[in-house]
């Protein structure tokens, strides 16, 4: 998994991501503040070119283990292994859609070595806006804007996890795209990615969230 990089709500808080989509460069911390309102403006189609399907919501998960991450509820203690456990076995070629309600397994997308282990969805879908801009200064980010249920909901969960270090996975299409840690909480839906993204980076990240919003 790449480095990490960092989102930030508008005035109310933050959080630690690390960026997983397929083609990103290894390296560059991050940081960010107030999320945008502009659509977005990334290079991600609507339809999923290798399956001809059009992308699920985005679902927002709680990391149960990672690829720095082992996950306790998967130790080999003799007991059945959950199948969500079962990251040995995953096609990462051809992820499975796994209902929200349900945990999985999950591949980091461009990344069939980054497997995750998560629970079941807290947020799906909401994504109203995303979109790539420049950081003052240098540099690109990416601007999200989370709205209705997923965005009390985000509120909810950033409220309980800030501060610690729980991940939060966003999947979509049964591939992990971002990861993240809430360093505080984010009231208002409004979050920004940044880092060291070059502008493609960013502009496939935000494409990937909106269409899958």
């Amino acid at each position: 998994m790449n480095a990490p990089t960092r989102a930030v709500a508008l005035g109310t808080g933050c959080l630690l991501a690390a960026l997983v989509l397929a083609g990103c460069s290894g390296g560059g911390a991050a940081s960010g503040d107030a999320g945008g309102t502009s659509s977005s403006s990334g290079s991600a189609t609507a339809v999923d070119e290798g399956s001809g399907r059009a992308p699920g919501p985005v679902q927002v998960r709680l990391v149960r283990g990672g690829p720095d991450r082992p996950a306790a509820a998967c130790a080999d203690d003799g007991r059945t292994v959950p199948p969500e456990c079962d990251v040995a076995g995953l096609d990462c070629a051809d992820p499975a859609r796994t209902p929200a309600r349900d945990p999985m397994a999950a591949c980091a997308a461009g990344d069939p070595d980054a497997r995750y282990v998560l629970d079941p969805a807290e947020a799906v879908g909401g994504v109203l806006q995303a979109r790539a801009g420049e950081v003052p200064g240098g540099g690109w980010q990416v601007l999200v804007t989370f709205g209705g249920r997923s965005r009390d909901e985000l509120a909810l969960l950033s409220n309980s996890l800030s501060g610690t270090t729980e991940q939060v996975a966003f999947v979509v299409d049964g591939q992990v795209v971002s990861t993240a840690s809430f360093v505080s909480p984010i009231d208002d839906g409004r979050l920004q990615l940044t880092g060291d993204f070059t502008e493609e980076q960013a502009r496939e990240l935000a494409g990937v969230l909106l269409a899958g919003g």
